[in-house]
């Protein structure tokens, strides 16, 4: 007796759709919750995405100071270096113009040391391009210029020292000389 349904059509077509219906419930139920925790999952990666944007505008704008602070500081070391090239290029320029240069007024202070009474200069001119030095003066003695000649030779100031002339002056009273040396002053750096 397997097979024979003794139950009316009807009760059996709504065993049916029961069965049906109780199934497509707990399916729909089941979209509904997988939907429902879609939702919680996307919500939950949502906030945590939107957390993470958060945390990197704040370091992006952490990092926007930062660069505006290091571009002052580059464009103030930019004006350092930049003073600091044409500070160099003026010290090259005035070691260029002065470069070798003596310090004439040691050389003119000795001068006045060693010059003995009775002789007077009356020219003193120095030749850049050879850096000899010229001297033309009076004495009242040859011995007087002989000191002269030897105080200038013994002089660290002076070297290569060579008595040019000397004459009687037109009144003939004096010596007139004229001599030539090469300054020894210390050099600038």
């Amino acid at each position: 007796m397997r097979g024979v349904n003794l139950l009316p059509p009807e009760i059996a077509k709504r065993k049916k759709f029961a069965r049906k219906r109780q199934m497509a419930i707990l399916l729909g139920g089941t979209i509904v919750a997988l939907i429902f925790f879609s939702y919680l999952s996307l919500f939950s990666s949502v906030k945590s995405y939107q957390k993470g944007i958060k945390e990197k505008e704040r370091l992006l704008a952490e990092q926007g100071s930062k660069w505006k602070e290091l571009q002052g500081a580059m464009a103030r070391v930019e004006r350092i270096e930049k003073d600091i090239k044409a500070l160099e290029e003026r010290i090259r320029t005035v070691q260029e113009l002065t470069g070798g240069e003596l310090y004439y007024w040691e050389t003119l202070r000795e001068l006045g040391h060693i010059i003995p009474e009775k002789v007077w200069l009356r020219e003193f001119i120095l030749n850049p391009q050879t850096r000899k030095l010229s001297l033309k003066g009076s004495a009242s003695s040859d011995t007087l210029i002989a000191h002269f000649l030897a105080a200038l030779e013994t002089s660290p100031y002076f070297r290569g020292v060579e008595l040019k002339e000397t004459k009687k002056s037109a009144s003939g009273d004096y010596k007139d000389f004229e001599l030539t040396c090469i300054p020894q002053g210390k050099e600038r750096k």
